[in-house]
């Protein structure tokens, strides 16, 4: 995982990154009690998550339990940043008080808003 790290550095760093939320406000897979400061890495996900990843497989399939993310502090990194919440629930999480800065959805939200970021609602 630090190659990816390397190669991204390699490359001049992330223009655009974009992410997807979920119901309880991870990104990526990175959970809310995620380091802010994380790099990519194996990642145990939430029984929450599990669930709702559950849904993209076929019956009797397992869904994962863990999954590979780039972390928080890469993500911050990039210049730019797209924050995608597909249904209610899940745009319910992105926008939800971005003063609660131990969720790391609101901690995006509070950065994009402060340095380079636009929010556009639909």
């Amino acid at each position: 995982m630090r190659s990816y790290e390397e190669a991204i550095r390699k490359v001049g760093g992330i223009d655009l990154q974009i992410l997807g939320i979920g119901r309880n406000g991870h990104i990526g897979f990175n959970e809310p009690t995620s380091s802010l400061a994380s790099r990519t890495r194996l990642k145990v996900l939430s029984q929450e998550t599990i669930d709702d990843n559950a849904k993209s497989f076929s019956p009797g399939e397992e869904s994962p339990r863990c999954a590979i993310t780039m972390g928080i502090g890469t993500i911050l990194e990039a210049r730019k940043g797209i924050l995608l919440a597909a249904g209610a629930a899940k745009a319910a999480a992105a926008l939800q008080n971005p003063l609660k800065v131990r969720c790391i959805r609101s901690f995006c939200l509070c950065l994009a808003i402060a340095s380079r970021g636009h929010i556009y609602r639909r």
